[in-house]
């Protein structure tokens, strides 16, 4: 029932918008001025709600987020037309199974990077001129073991990591994952420990 499902929808957007505030202020801190939002597949459920109630616009993700609010330049699920930086394309993406990395690289042909597996994997092609494509999948930052639940105890492979791109003026980009263990990482030499 609608009574029933308004509140729980109300308390995931407030969440994800508390989760939003947190990023906001580490890229004001960083002077970041472009902002991107993929919108994933759960997002998608959002607006696939307001599909079947279009009086309730105000969940539709841009709206429910908060994103021109916010600063940020919106790209929807899954369009063929992707978010480029430099010669990298970024995309929620779709496709999983033991080997997403190679099945991404395969299908773009192009250097890829995405985040809908929530595990590390990279897959590289090198042409015979010495140049190559990659495809990585970035891994999450969620709580993992809160959906180790949701998933009735299934043993996962998911890793908490962010990946930082440096995009040269040609084009070209260099790709540091960092993986994240246990709230602890290391950065350029510096431990972070996001327990504290």
């Amino acid at each position: 029932p609608m009574e029933d499902l308004i509140p729980l929808l109300d308390k995931d957007v407030k969440a994800v918008n508390k989760g939003m505030d947190t990023i906001d202020k580490s890229l004001d801190k960083a002077k970041c001025k472009e902002r991107h939002f993929i919108q994933g597949n759960h997002e998608v459920w959002l607006d696939k709600f307001v599909t079947r109630y279009p009086y309730l616009k105000q969940y539709l993700t841009e709206n429910a987020l908060k994103l021109k609010e916010r600063g940020y330049e919106y790209h929807p699920y899954n369009r063929k037309k992707l978010l480029r930086l430099g010669k990298l394309r970024l995309t929620h993406g779709k496709f999983v199974g033991k080997y997403h990395a190679w099945k991404n690289l395969d299908v773009y042909g192009k250097s890829i990077m995405y985040g809908h597996t929530h595990d590390l994997q990279r897959h590289t092609k090198t042409f015979d001129d010495n140049s190559t494509i990659s495809a990585w999948g970035l891994g999450c930052l969620k709580d993992i073991e809160k959906d180790e639940d949701w998933l009735g105890g299934k043993p996962i492979n998911w890793n908490h990591a962010f990946a930082i791109v440096d995009v040269f003026k040609n084009g070209n980009f260099k790709v540091e994952i960092v993986e994240i263990i246990k709230g602890k990482t290391t950065l350029w030499g510096e431990l972070i420990d996001g327990n504290k």
